[in-house]
């Protein structure tokens, strides 16, 4: 029998969070001229989360959405938030990125 105590496991605390996976961006290759959902997963800190692409050369920003989670599979986890925003797909290889706003003090989901 070990004398050792048993120590806490701290919670991890997540930053925002998007990849290439199912969860993020829907599977197949999508149409050009149509548009993807993409989704970001943020701490509930974030208020705002807005979708910046660049077309013809010009930035183009367009305001993400709360969503309840990975393609309708339910709540988010506590402390975190889900959001998705429509990408225009215009060229074969089209680059994205978010950009975040929120607080510490005034969590908005989870």
């Amino acid at each position: 029998m070990s004398d050792a105590v048993p120590r806490q496991v701290p919670r991890v605390t997540l930053g925002a969070h998007h990849d290439g996976s199912e969860l993020y961006v829907p599977a197949g290759t999508p149409v050009l001229g149509g548009t993807v959902e993409v989704r970001l997963r943020v701490p509930s800190s974030v208020d705002e989360v807005w979708l910046r692409s660049v077309r013809d050369g010009e930035p183009r920003l367009s305001r993400a959405r709360p969503t309840p989670g990975p393609f309708g599979a339910g709540a988010p986890e506590p402390g975190e938030c889900w959001f998705a925003a429509d990408l225009l797909v215009h060229n074969p290889v089209t680059s994205y990125r978010f950009l975040l706003k929120g607080t510490s003090t005034s969590p908005t989901c989870g």
